[in-house]
């Protein structure tokens, strides 16, 4: 599944469009962003209005341009075609309809991408001025897609004997069973975990033990967590 974060800039994505006269689902191939009948509409929440994406020239390497098309590989993607968005079809929180259509023999192609907060914990409170994936800051869109497609997101609750470094394990979807096995990745407390101070807050992994998950002091979570306190670990 395909998803961005509000207010990120410069998406591009790739869409699959399907030879309406192929009796086996075969995909089209040869269209430009100048295809006659070829047009590009997107509508932003369950309130916006259908808005033209004007397509324009591109490569399959090129640097990112508004509404910029392209065949990816007729002989080797057949169907396959980059799209350049809009940033403002992405700044919002929500999410955003995309439907390309009017080609010769084109199936019409409609797309839901989901459109994530760029704030985390309590509503109106910012992610720090830190780069994502670095101390401090979330993951970033292509761990987190990543971790989700590998189907390595784990979710846990903290136990008693918690601190503000170390997170006394008492369940998890996978249980640790060596040490440091949790090492490199990001804890994350979810937005309704109980202690309120907590959520969205979170940090890279220092190390693990089989019972425990421990943070840097630099990255020291600002109050420590009560037993049932509810994370995931991507």
């Amino acid at each position: 599944m395909e998803f961005f974060f509000a207010g990120e800039t410069d998406k591009s994505i790739d869409v699959f469009i399907q030879d309406s006269s192929s009796a086996t689902g075969a995909g089209l191939t040869g269209l430009a962003y100048n295809s006659a009948g070829l047009t590009c509409y997107y509508r932003k929440g369950a309130t916006g209005s259908a808005t033209a994406l004007t397509l324009a020239s591109q490569t399959v390497g090129g640097a990112h341009t508004d509404g910029g098309f392209v065949e990816i590989s007729s002989a080797n993607m057949p169907g396959h075609y980059r799209l350049d968005l809009s940033d403002g079809m992405i700044d919002t929180q929500g999410y955003v309809h995309v439907q390309l259509k009017g080609a010769a023999n084109m199936a019409p192609v409609s797309l839901r991408i989901p459109v994530l907060s760029a704030t985390r914990g309590i509503t109106g409170t910012s992610v720090p001025a830190v780069a994502f994936d670095a101390p401090g800051g979330i993951p970033s869109e292509t761990t987190t897609r990543d971790a989700v497609h590998a189907g390595t997101v784990i979710t846990g609750t903290a136990d008693t004997g918690s601190d503000t470094e170390t997170i006394v394990i008492k369940t998890s979807t996978v249980t640790p069973t060596v040490a440091n096995q949790f090492k490199g990745r990001v804890v994350l407390f979810t937005s309704d975990t109980p202690t309120a101070a907590l959520r969205g807050q979170g940090a890279p992994i220092d190390s693990s033990t089989t019972t425990e998950i421990i943070v840097a002091v630099a990255d020291a979570f600002t109050t420590p967590p009560a037993e049932d306190d509810t994370f995931v670990i991507v």
